[in-house]
């Protein structure tokens, strides 16, 4: 009974420490995958909210020899905030580097980004879509950080220019404070997009993180009687 309980205990622990982990970091998402060809994608977003502003930076964290498709490429950002509201949400900033990349892989100076290359949206009071894609020839799309990407197929030089990871940073004026927070997001690849890798939100972690502790206090009764 006493290592039915420790056990218990512990995995209360893992639940804890995750959702701890979550609240420490919560300028950071990360997430990875792998797309319908079995090509990895993978990317982050690192955030600061201050009054009526949102600073954004986003990566693709795949490596310059894992890049083969425009497939791979980070297209969308969409986010939920949490003690804010997407009331006036605007693009004001987008700083990068723009690249052209040829059939080869090589990497030549691109035309420089401006705010007006990516498009904000409101999806909801809550929920902003932050994308490249926003009509005709997609462009501007985030590709990894790397001198020069050596097996990227024919398709990738069709969607220059591109940004180049290393950092990119959108600034978004809005109906924020210094405690608003991202609560979930899903970071989509690809120039339809393609691919779609969500985070789970604070809230579910809460959750889990309450059932495990009613567990806990349902075991120590239990042992308690026994």
């Amino acid at each position: 009974m006493k290592l039915k309980l420790m056990k218990y205990i512990a995995l209360v622990g893992v639940l804890c420490a995750a959702f701890t982990l979550q609240i420490a970091l919560g300028g950071m998402i990360s997430v990875s995958a792998t797309d319908s060809d079995g090509h990895p994608v993978a990317a982050t977003a690192n955030f600061t909210f201050s009054a009526g502003t949102l600073s954004l930076t986003l990566s693709n964290d795949i490596s310059n020899t894992a890049w083969i498709s425009p497939g791979q490429s980070l297209s969308d950002f969409s986010f939920t905030l949490s003690n804010g509201t997407t009331s006036g949400g605007s693009l004001t900033s987008i700083t990068g580097t723009a690249i052209n990349i040829d059939a080869d892989g090589n990497v030549t100076p691109g035309t420089p980004v401006s705010s007006t290359d990516w498009g904000l949206s409101a999806n909801s009071s809550s929920t902003f879509l932050l994308t490249a894609l926003i009509g005709g020839q997609p462009d501007y799309m985030i590709a990894p950080s790397g001198a020069s990407f050596p097996n990227v197929n024919m398709g990738v030089d069709n969607f220059n220019p591109y940004l180049l990871t290393g950092p990119v940073t959108f600034t978004i004026t809005g109906d924020f404070t210094a405690d608003t927070t991202i609560s979930g997001a899903t970071f989509s690849f690809g120039t339809a997009p393609e691919t779609f890798v969500s985070t789970p939100d604070s809230g579910t972690t809460a959750a889990l993180l309450g059932l495990a502790m009613i567990g806990l206090a349902a075991f120590r009764t239990k042992f308690r009687k026994a």
